[in-house]
């Protein structure tokens, strides 16, 4: 390609001389004169070559377009400013009817050949092709080469703070075959950003923008690489993240714990829930497509709906271990509570969350036991009584035998009274312990659903202030 320009060009040269265009223009014979015996392939040194050419290499950032995670790299586009001084392209402007710049194309000089070294595209970086815009050549030989160009370059990203990382990229510019013998970069005199020309990314924020200029030595070679390095430090902008991926997420958290304000024998419990782990499983299936995928780092946000879920299906499993607990409480002939159980629950957490007692409930129980056992007690005194006064009544009407067997009968009949009416005691009893163990059951559930409570609830705040506040301080 390029030798069919130059090829191009000497005919058209060939063609302005053989007419004798060039004599009549002064412009024309000024580019005859440099160029006639000008050598596009050796450097612009000192006939002596007693020092280097001096590249001043400019590079202002315009846009940043892509920062791609899964591939590590990052686009940009950039205003690049070359200058050097090329001793063989130098007039006197008094000569030349005061002219002090031309235009010339870039495929007919010699060019610094600088490239990206961490270029990540598929082109290369280099050349007149990349750089398409014409030279600007002044008298004394100063030669400026400003181009708009985009660059892809590699970048090493760590998202393990995602949606609020930030990351530093460089770009790596120097010649890739003459060493600073031949080729020697100088600092960069020119702002890397520039408010005025900067078009802001909807997506990231540049933090800070510098240039590093230095020497390396190879192995490979005698002399060292002269070498520009552009540092650049981004952050992301989280809001997108925040509003559409996190805050939902909290919402489902927070209707985790509405659930535990339903009643401990609400069956709905369980269905909400299941519904709101369904729900989180959900969002993290359509959350994965937007979280970078990079084996290095878990990103935050995707850890933190993984908690989530795991808290989500803690709270199922403590809503069915409540359920269990309460239908105890409605059952018959029910074990009562271990006493290691009812020492730690009922003695120590339910006092320390201070749960009390449904105390009307206990009160009217204790009563009606108290209320029953006072009537058997009046009526077996009763009972005593009548017995004692038919005795003294029989007795003393004299007839011995008859008064005998009138008491007799009568006592086994009181005996079987009092055997009634003392089973109807112990039935009694046995129902007010079944009733006793049976709230007992009921007040535990009560305390075990208090303490699971507060003990998610500790857990999700915990871990969302240890998994996002740090992530959040580190994008301030």
């Amino acid at each position: 390609m390029k030798i069919k320009r130059y090829a191009s060009y000497c005919l058209v040269l060939c063609y302005l001389i053989h007419k004798g265009d060039c004599t009549t223009s002064v412009a024309g014979k000024l580019y005859t004169k440099l160029f006639k015996d000008y050598n596009i392939y050796a450097p612009p040194n000192d006939k002596n070559h007693t020092h280097p050419v001096y590249v001043n290499y400019g590079f202002e950032i315009s846009q940043i377009l892509e920062v791609a995670d899964r591939e590590q790299t990052i686009q940009l586009k950039a205003w690049v400013r070359q200058r050097w001084v090329d001793e063989n392209l130098q007039w006197n402007p008094k000569d030349w009817n005061n002219i002090t710049n031309i235009v010339y194309d870039p495929n007919l000089i010699w060019l610094p050949d600088i490239v990206l070294y961490n270029n990540a595209n598929e082109e290369d970086s280099f050349g007149a092709d990349f750089y398409k815009n014409d030279v600007t050549i002044r008298y004394d030989g100063f030669i400026e080469w400003n181009s708009p160009v985009i660059f892809k370059s590699m970048c090493k990203l760590d998202i393990r703070y995602f949606p609020y990382d930030q990351h530093t990229c460089f770009l790596k510019f120097g010649s890739w075959i003459y060493d600073t013998s031949i080729i020697k970069l100088t600092e960069v005199t020119y702002p890397i950003i520039v408010a005025n020309n900067y078009f802001n990314s909807s997506q990231w924020d540049v933090v800070r923008a510098w240039s590093e200029n230095k020497n390396l030595k190879y192995d490979c070679c005698v002399f060292p690489y002269s070498e520009t390095t552009i540092h650049l430090t981004i952050k992301r902008k989280p809001l997108y993240y925040t509003f559409n991926i996190i805050t939902p997420c909290l919402v489902l958290v927070i209707n985790i714990f509405i659930g535990f304000y339903l009643p401990p024998d609400c069956g709905e419990r369980v269905g909400l829930t299941m519904t709101i782990l369904l729900a989180v499983a959900v969002f993290l299936q359509m959350v994965s497509d937007t979280l970078p995928r990079n084996s290095d780092n878990i990103p935050i946000l995707g850890l933190f709906y993984i908690i989530i879920m795991i808290e989500s299906s803690f709270s199922l499993v403590t809503t069915c271990i409540v359920l269990i607990t309460y239908q105890r409480g409605i059952e018959t002939h029910v074990k009562p509570i271990p006493k290691w159980l009812k020492r730690v629950f009922i003695d120590c957490i339910g006092k320390w969350l201070n749960i009390k007692r449904d105390n009307g409930k206990d009160n009217s129980v204790k009563y009606n036991h108290h209320a029953a056992q006072q009537d058997e007690f009046n009526d077996i005194k009763e009972v005593g009584i009548i017995n004692k006064s038919y005795n003294e009544l029989h007795l003393s009407s004299g007839n011995v035998h008859h008064k005998k067997k009138k008491v007799g009968d009568k006592t086994d009949q009181v005996i079987h009274e009092i055997q009634v009416i003392r089973s109807l005691m112990l039935k009694t009893q046995v129902g007010n312990e079944d009733e006793e163990v049976q709230d007992e059951w009921k007040y535990l559930a009560k305390i075990l659903d208090r303490f699971f409570f507060w003990l998610l609830f500790t857990t999700v705040v915990g871990t969302s202030c240890a998994l996002l506040l740090p992530a959040y301080y580190y994008h301030q």
